[in-house]
């Protein structure tokens, strides 16, 4: 993320030794008045020693069971605070050597996804206009298992196509894709049609004292529903206090990031196991209510798999296996019929695990009578279709919470 820091001042003092990439001298400077102290490491220097970037990692937590479930990828410089992040950027545009100074970014962040549990993505941040850009693509070469691409930045109406296409084949590759900050204004609601990105994130200005201001919460419950209705996650950004987080989970926003969650290191960190009790504590008060059940509790873990062959193949030992296409929309599901022997069953219906459990029970209940009992698909924690619902399970459920709420009346009552 780029922060906000003022650099106005200083970019319009920039002095540099020339003009032009190939002629610069190794020392040149970026002056800042704030900070006398020169920076002896340039644009150029980095470009050609992509080592001096480093990558800190900064965790994004599961808001209802207190894990991390992924990182986001933030690039570190040399000479900081005399230059702020926005300013090395601002210089590689104006040398032209902005699509490589991302490029840098995002391979170094790759390096470190050996770091990572499985089970974890790595967000890294790409400009919009540098999606096509040869730097950038031969960064994003390989699979891109475990990677959530998040676009920084305004898309213009007219790239919106040009961009969805780039990130189709992104997601053919593994790719989940996140949105920084989307208005709810009419382009930023014709971004989310036609992207339909897994991720976006709320704006920290969104978040700040969110426990005391209703606005906010109002707004918060806007746009999570405009995200919820294209199978996309809500991620709230500059959390900084406890109270902020037991306002975010009471308003069912999935996923948080910010500094009393963890903080930015070179190293990889969990959240703080006391932090990690008092999410899952919170949360529990929330799901456990007289009117809510947490989908996500009873959902089962499926298999996910190429095509029948290779799942035949894998000799699992889920009960169910699902095949997805190129922009991971599951197209067949597969039902353990014997040893290493599969049914496939039709996919009607897709399930946000936020939902309300008596929506998602009359959608069932909506189907045609033979495919009226048949499991529904749900989306995992990290954004794929790796999850399913019995229908028997939730109606246990459903029937266990009435009988819970008839046990607090009659209680009420005597």
């Amino acid at each position: 993320m780029t922060g906000t820091e003022d650099y106005t001042t200083a970019l319009n003092n920039l002095q540099l030794h020339d003009s032009k990439p190939d002629t610069l001298v190794k020392n040149q400077k970026f002056p800042d008045p704030s900070h006398p102290t020169p920076c002896s490491v340039s644009v150029v220097d980095i470009v050609n020693n992509p080592t001096l970037l480093s990558i800190h990692l900064q965790p994004i937590v599961d808001l209802v069971r207190g894990i991390s479930v992924g990182y986001e990828a933030l690039s570190r410089f040399p000479c900081k605070p005399q230059i702020t992040y926005p300013q090395w950027f601002k210089e590689a545009n104006r040398l032209n050597l902005s699509e490589n100074l991302e490029a840098i970014a995002i391979s170094n962040a790759r390096l470190k996804l050996p770091e990572l549990p499985s089970t974890c993505f790595m967000s890294v941040n790409i400009t919009p206009s540098a999606l096509d850009s040869t730097p950038v693509k031969e960064a994003l070469a390989g699979s891109l298992t475990q990677i959530a691409i998040e676009l920084t930045g305004q898309i213009s109406s007219e790239s919106l196509e040009k961009v969805s296409n780039a990130l189709g084949e992104l997601r053919s590759r593994g790719a989940i894709i996140a949105l920084d900050d989307t208005g709810v204004d009419y382009l930023g609601l014709r971004t989310l049609e036609v992207l339909k990105p897994e991720i976006v994130k709320l704006d920290r200005s969104l978040i700040t004292e969110v426990d005391k201001d209703p606005i906010k919460q109002a707004l918060i419950r806007m746009v999570s529903e405009v995200v919820e209705g294209i199978g996309g996650w809500v991620l709230a950004v500059g959390i900084e206090r406890q109270e902020e987080i037991a306002t975010l989970i009471d308003l069912k926003v999935p996923l948080g990031q910010g500094w009393v969650l963890g903080k930015p290191q070179d190293q990889l960190t969990e959240i703080s196991s006391d932090l990690s009790q008092y999410i899952s504590n919170t949360s529990h008060d929330v799901v456990n209510s007289a009117t809510y059940i947490s989908l996500r509790s009873i959902t089962k873990k499926v298999f996910m798999a190429e095509d029948l062959e290779s799942l035949i193949e894998a000799n699992v030992a889920n009960a169910y296996a699902v095949v997805v296409d190129y922009l991971g929309q599951p197209v067949h599901l597969y039902r353990r019929s014997g040893v290493n022997s599969w049914h496939e069953i039709p996919i009607t219906l897709l399930i946000h695990p936020d939902e309300e459990p008596y929506v998602v029970a009359k959608r069932i209940l909506s189907r045609e009578e033979g495919n009226r009992f048949e499991p529904v698909l749900c989306l995992g924690p990290t954004n794929q279709w790796n999850r399913i619902l019995e229908v028997d399970d939730l109606f246990e459920n459903l029937a266990l919470k009435l009988e819970e709420i008839a046990s607090k009346l009659k209680h009420l009552d005597h």
